[in-house]
């Protein structure tokens, strides 16, 4: 990333922001199409310009280049109003619910927000009617007093309706599936989600 863009004080939810290099072209497009988006619409991040690498090792370049040039890179972000690129993402981790695709980090950085949780993680269970449900896992702060009715309802001050979790479940930190390092292990939380709401944990791109 770093030959492509001018980095810029981090925020919570987007873990790059930044301006492109003089040479680079940014575009955001449609996930699962060519339209292209407007500022601040979050899409799929394609970029062109001479530092990019003409292919991938042991791949062809129109595995991951389009005929104009543009790199599809499989990221998910939305360049605002100043030019900068803000990274949210990527497409394999979006739950399709409803026929819609919902970043897991847009709903994460809002439960966030309230201070009550000390981690959450927002999750797609399969489910008959929407192909996925949303589901967030979540850990209260010590002394935090809040329950599924209270998080739903504070999220839906700040989500679109068909982006508010359908179910809230609350674990102690050390049933929490957690790497020495501290990253969330999805598919054993998957599982435990599945197994809570009787559902059947179907593989799922993390």
């Amino acid at each position: 990333m770093s030959v492509i863009f001018r980095r810029r004080q981090l925020g919570y939810s987007c873990k790059v922001q930044g301006s492109p290099l003089p040479g680079i072209e940014l575009r955001i497009i449609a996930i699962g199409g060519n339209e292209v988006l407007q500022g601040g619409q979050e899409g799929e991040i394609l970029v062109r310009g001479p530092t990019l690498m003409p292919h991938y090792v042991g791949m062809r370049r129109e595995d991951s280049f389009d005929p104009d040039g543009w790199f599809h890179s499989g990221d998910i972000g939305f360049i605002d109003v100043n030019g900068y690129l803000h990274w949210t993402g990527r497409i394999k981790q979006m739950i399709k619910t409803g026929g819609a695709n919902v970043s897991p980090s847009e709903i994460e950085s809002a439960a966030a927000s309230f201070g009550m949780l000390k981690l959450c993680r927002a999750l797609g269970i399969p489910d008959h009617r929407l192909g996925e449900k949303i589901v967030l896992c979540a850990v209260l702060e010590e002394g935090a007093d809040a329950d599924e009715t209270a998080i739903r309802s504070m999220l839906r001050d700040k989500l679109a309706a068909y982006k508010v979790p359908k179910s809230v479940l609350f674990f102690a930190i050390e049933d929490y599936p957690l790497t020495p390092s501290g990253k969330v292990k999805d598919a054993e939380l998957r599982a435990l989600a599945a197994a809570r709401l009787g559902a059947h944990a179907e593989p799922h791109a993390t």
